[in-house]
């Protein structure tokens, strides 16, 4: 069996293709009440098998005592254009909720006023592959510049069926 967990990392920022924003929330613009964080990824997506710009919502993470007020939520998602103009001209805004976390689900699909309208497009699947038996026998390698294109092309057409998987560019994957 194999168990996966993830906690926001702003440390980690630049990782990813496109552009990554976090975003913190106080409370009255107290600076020792947080009442949130999250991060906000510009990037290219494949949607219907054609690149769209989108902003992904990730990390999303509450202390205890402010779970489950729509209030907090509310006025995080309508701060973030004002916060991040770049989401303005995104015509798609998404995030993933994990497959048990019925809470977050609830608070996000039931159309409060005020709130984005979410609606669950489908399953989230990581696969997981052992690279020993392709080390074993010689068939995994380090990829190298003279790589980045071919890496791309073929990237981006294995992808572009899979809704919402990032546009991988050779500028990025240079930097890599």
């Amino acid at each position: 069996s194999l168990a996966m967990e993830r906690e926001p990392s702003f440390f980690g920022l630049g990782e990813e293709p496109g552009k990554l924003i976090p975003i913190v929330a106080r409370k009255k613009a107290s600076a020792n009440d947080l009442a949130g964080i999250c991060d906000c990824h510009i990037m290219s997506v494949h949607l219907g098998g054609e690149r769209m710009e989108a902003c992904y919502l990730g990390g999303l993470r509450l202390p205890a005592k402010y779970r489950g007020r729509v209030g907090i939520l509310r006025g995080g998602f309508q701060a973030i254009p004002r916060l991040i103009p770049e989401t303005k001209t995104a015509p798609l805004q998404f995030t993933s909720i994990a497959g048990g976390n019925r809470r977050a689900r609830r608070i996000l699909e039931t159309g409060v006023k005020g709130m984005p309208q979410y609606s669950l497009l489908g399953p989230m699947e990581t696969f997981v592959l052992r690279a020993a038996r392709g080390r074993k026998h010689g068939l995994l390698e380090r990829a190298q510049a003279r790589d980045v294109e071919q890496l791309v092309s073929f990237y981006n057409a294995a992808a572009a069926n899979t809704e919402l998987s990032p546009v991988l560019d050779a500028e990025w994957l240079n930097r890599r």
